[in-house]
């Protein structure tokens, strides 16, 4: 399936994308039409796949837009919440074992590196750490979904 382009009133003022139902193969990378509108959103935005490497036009937006754009595109609520209950789930699912692995791995070490340096905290604490690892999870898999399948890479 190709993607079209068609004239019409868009947020970023250039033609916007068009894509039919069902799936979309992005230059050679076989997903549902949802994400690949998300990888078209990541590489106008972003530099390799990379949250923190936001290109300089996204840049010069205003802050609530680029919110607007981020959450609309990258973190759908549906997603978002599926990848913050399910994470390590989620990427295994998709093909992510070694995130996975590394991911655990680095979550585990820092629960436990908290537990050896303040050994009196209460188990509340630990609820609130999980919560935002899990946070953290949920933000980085729409570009680790998209650096594997697009940049057929993990890293």
């Amino acid at each position: 399936m190709s993607i079209t382009y068609a004239e019409g009133k868009h947020p970023r003022g250039g033609a916007r994308v068009i894509l039919g139902s069902g799936n979309s193969d992005i230059e050679g990378c076989y997903v549902s039409e949802k994400w690949a509108e998300t990888f078209e959103f990541i590489e106008q935005c972003y530099s390799d796949g990379i949250p923190w490497k936001a290109s300089d036009w996204f840049k010069s937006l205003p802050s609530r837009e680029r919110r607007q754009f981020s959450f609309s595109k990258i973190y759908p609520l549906r997603r978002f919440c599926l990848v913050y209950l399910l994470g390590p789930l989620w990427y295994l699912f998709k093909g992510m074992w070694l995130k996975t692995i590394v991911y655990i791995s680095a979550f585990i070490g820092l629960n436990c590196l908290i537990a050896l340096v303040f050994p009196d905290l209460d188990d509340s604490f630990y609820r609130h750490v999980g919560a935002g690892l899990n946070a953290v999870w949920a933000m980085m898999a729409p570009f680790d979904y998209y650096r594997l399948k697009r940049l057929e890479k993990q890293w």
